[in-house]
């Protein structure tokens, strides 16, 4: 090792590396706080918005730089480099449109062959940097100016844009990233809450929130403060790396796909990540972990081989039954499906007459017979058996279904069904409230009547409303009937297009 440095000295000793002198792009990162929402606050305190808002200003002015990870740092260069190439194939366009119309301007013959040897020198020269445009990577600023945007610093704040609108606001803006957050009131407290987003990621990367009293405002807005300038200086990096045998396989982090197989010592921003490794054949493995600034995180993903049980479909007599596992066509039956083992699936099958059949199952790994190795038995695979007469769950694995016609779209047999019980139910509560005032009339003149029995009239309006009463609990009894049955037919309609869930 020491051979080796001192080797290395001599040779930097006798041969000076030259400078580079391709310009660096992106030299600054440019941040916009937008106006703060404080609707929900009172008037008489909304001014605490504005205090916390030119406090962060204050606080952020002391950041002096950005560190760029590597995904960063790949999203501006892949940006440079388009905007390099770009420049460079109009400027070479222009000049070949200029070279076609040379015919045009009426010159004469040596003026002519002068400018077009010079036209055609310049378009050489501008092949020539329009191929190092394509082939030589640009150079970005790994760690730009960090700088806040247009009137951030008097006092202006721009309103934040509508949701899936950010991407155009950093543009509009001209900024990299934008902060929007919102002050309200919690309990006669505080409650703020700060969310970062970065033109890079086309996403919010940072959320903050905290609660406090107003006697605690300037220590609250300290703590904040130092959280964002270390969110807005990028800190140190984190580093991860993932192991896995399989060259194939599938590796996302927070469901953001970043490579196949293994994947080499990279930067990634610290924070709780989810790392999900998918490989066909393979069960998935997931890890979750926590990366921190400065340390590196090793993940090694050991993936099992599925246990797939072969399911024969067939369907005796019938012929040309299109068969779906989910939504993807499987084939015509009859054929065998590899499923997964303890797993659930969906088979649709179809018959060209239109009549259909669907099942969810979990697939259960069967018992082979008494001495025979496990699973090589070919009785011992499941075996579903669409469109029988009969819908019954027999022995020997066997699973028979049900055929029928297609409902008509389902959607309205539903709507309408839902209606009827609704109006049912509404009939149940206009009848029970007049019942019920119906008994208590009745019962108020049958007790006057009954201390008092000395008109007849009074008699006879009695009885009409003791009838009237009895007819009464008869239409609620009829009404909680008809709400009954129409909740039995909703329920019915509802669910009779659901696939069932066979054991």
């Amino acid at each position: 090792m020491v051979v080796f440095l001192f080797a290395s000295s001599l040779f930097a000793l006798g041969k000076k590396e030259e400078p580079d002198e391709r310009p660096i792009n992106n030299g600054e990162w440019a941040l916009s706080i937008t106006s703060f929402d404080v609707s929900s606050l009172p008037l008489s305190r909304q001014v605490i918005g504005n205090v916390i808002q030119r406090e962060l200003v204050n606080s952020l002015n002391a950041v002096d730089h950005r560190i760029r990870i590597s995904p960063e740092y790949a999203w501006y260069e892949g940006y440079a480099w388009s905007q390099t190439r770009s420049t460079a194939a109009k400027a070479l366009a222009a000049k070949r449109d200029e070279r076609d119309q040379l015919l045009f301007r009426g010159e004469s013959d040596w003026r002519y062959r002068k400018n077009l040897k010079t036209i055609d020198g310049d378009i050489k020269k501008l092949e020539e940097a329009l191929r190092k445009a394509v082939e030589q990577e640009p150079l970005v600023a790994k760690e730009p100016a960090f700088v806040l945007s247009g009137g951030n610093n008097e006092g202006a704040f721009p309103n934040p844009p509508a949701a899936g609108a950010e991407y155009q606001f950093c543009k509009k803006e001209k900024v990299d990233a934008f902060l929007a957050g919102s002050v309200s009131e919690y309990h006669e407290r505080i409650y703020v809450s700060l969310r970062l987003y970065t033109l890079y990621t086309n996403s919010f990367v940072y959320e903050d929130s905290l609660i406090f009293s107003t006697e605690d405002t300037t220590i609250a807005v300290n703590e904040i403060s130092g959280r964002l300038q270390e969110a807005v200086s990028g800190g140190k990096a984190a580093e991860i790396a993932v192991h896995t045998e399989n060259a194939d396989a599938m590796v996302l982090i927070n469901r953001s796909f970043i490579g196949r197989g293994e994947i080499p010592r990279r930067d990634y921003p610290p924070g709780k990540v989810t790392v999900e490794v998918f490989a066909e054949n393979y069960e998935p493995a997931q890890a979750e972990t926590e990366l921190k600034s400065g340390e590196f995180t090793e993940i090694t993903a050991t993936l099992r081989p599925l246990n797939r049980i072969p399911m024969n479909i067939n369907v005796p007599g019938k012929s040309g039954v299109s068969v779906y596992r989910g939504a993807l066509y499987a084939g015509e039956a009859p054929l065998t499906l590899q499923l997964p083992a303890n797993q659930l699936e969906y088979v649709f099958a179809e018959t060209p007459e239109g009549r259909t059949s669907k099942a969810v199952f979990l697939v259960n790994e069967p018992i082979p017979p008494m001495g025979s190795p496990r699973g090589t038995d070919p009785k011992s695979s499941l075996f579903l058996n669409l469109f029988p007469k009969k819908s019954t769950l027999e022995a020997g694995n066997t699973l028979q279904l049900q055929t029928r016609i297609p409902p008509p779209p389902g959607e309205d047999r539903v709507l309408k069904a839902r209606r009827r019980y609704y109006r049912s139910w509404g009939g149940t509560w206009i009848t029970g409230i007049a019942a019920w005032m119906l008994y208590g009339y009745s019962t108020t003149y049958t007790d006057t009547y009954n201390r008092n029995p000395i008109s007849l009239d009074m008699y006879n309006d009695a009885r009409r409303l003791q009838v009237a009463s009895m007819c009464g609990i008869g239409l609620v009894s009829v009404a909680v009937l008809v709400e009954i049955i129409q909740m039995a037919r909703y329920i019915h309609v509802a669910d009779d297009d659901s696939p069932p869930l066979v054991k």
